[in-house]
């Protein structure tokens, strides 16, 4: 009885270790480069899923994000960068979730702004490093005016014959407390009259406009959505804006109140739309402030 316990205890560990050697357990290097020859993604996988660190970078070669791989799974720190080489974010994930503290950074000038705390992939508390507001006046690329944004620039798009955007944020939970300012620009020809004529429909009281807003409303549940969410719009109106003339329209989310207020700005065969989301506890002065602040570059 021993003798056959024995031969069948190291017949075991014969196919063990048969079957080991029949797996590849080396790391393969992976590397994927734009059609300039810079590299766009570095890291290894281990039997075609992701092991170890990658790396992926822009294409003007500094590095864009860093993360750590386990089994497929995204695990440990990872780190972004935003194009100019600031940091744009730091933090821990554990099995594929966030948890800790993530820290976000400013992309002008590379300063710690706040952190969001996480706990099993949600986001549980945050804090900001300083005071909340710190107004800056901005000249931005691609735009034919410069304005003051009320916080740091969180980040920005830009796609050729379409269109640009610069976004800015504070951290919220839910929809009723967000408070949130974009910029963008189109890049794509706008027939003028078109344009005007679709501002004296919506005076007139004509909202076919809406279903462009609903059509690309988000589903983020945190965000007011045009789709779901009740509104109503409290002013459209044409204005002047040292000596350019816009359009403002302000819309109420009324069961969240959240306000929506964005300016259209006509510019040559392009259209420029300043926006913004306030929740109810940002003071008139911060709003007031954001929109006057425009100012056309010379």
């Amino acid at each position: 009885m021993l003798l056959r316990n024995i031969i069948l205890t190291l017949f075991s560990l014969l196919l063990l270790n048969l079957y080991s050697c029949g797996q590849d357990n080396s790391l393969e290097q992976i590397e994927i480069k734009y059609p300039n020859g810079q590299i766009k993604i570095k890291g290894t996988t281990l039997n075609e899923k992701k092991q170890g660190v990658s790396r992926t970078f822009y294409e003007n070669g500094n590095i864009e994000s860093q993360n750590n791989w386990d089994n497929n799974i995204q695990t440990g720190r990872t780190l972004k960068w935003f194009e100019n080489g600031y940091k744009k974010l730091e933090g821990q994930l554990e099995n594929g979730q966030e948890t800790g503290e993530w820290k976000y950074f400013d992309k002008l000038d590379g300063e710690y702004i706040y952190s969001v705390f996480y706990k099993n992939g949600k986001e549980v508390d945050f804090k900001f490093s300083s005071d909340k507001y710190k107004w800056r006046r901005l000249e931005l690329p691609t735009l034919d005016f410069i304005i003051e944004l009320p916080t740091f620039l969180m980040d920005s798009f830009y796609a050729e014959n379409t269109y640009s955007a610069y976004w800015a944020m504070y951290p919220w939970f839910n929809k009723n407390e967000v408070e949130y300012y974009s910029i963008i620009r189109t890049h794509f020809p706008i027939d003028n009259n078109m344009l005007q004529n679709s501002i004296k429909e919506l005076e007139n009281g004509n909202l076919d406009f809406l279903d462009l807003l609903r059509n690309n409303s988000t589903n983020v549940s945190s965000i007011p959505n045009f789709n779901v969410d009740k509104f109503e719009i409290v002013k459209s109106q044409k204005i002047n804006i040292n000596g350019r003339d816009a359009f403002e329209l302000i819309f109420i989310f009324i069961d969240i109140n959240v306000e929506f207020r964005t300016i259209v700005i006509p510019s040559g065969n392009n259209v420029q739309f300043v926006s913004a989301y306030f929740n109810k506890d940002v003071s008139q002065e911060n709003r007031d402030r954001y929109f006057n602040s425009i100012d056309f570059k010379r």
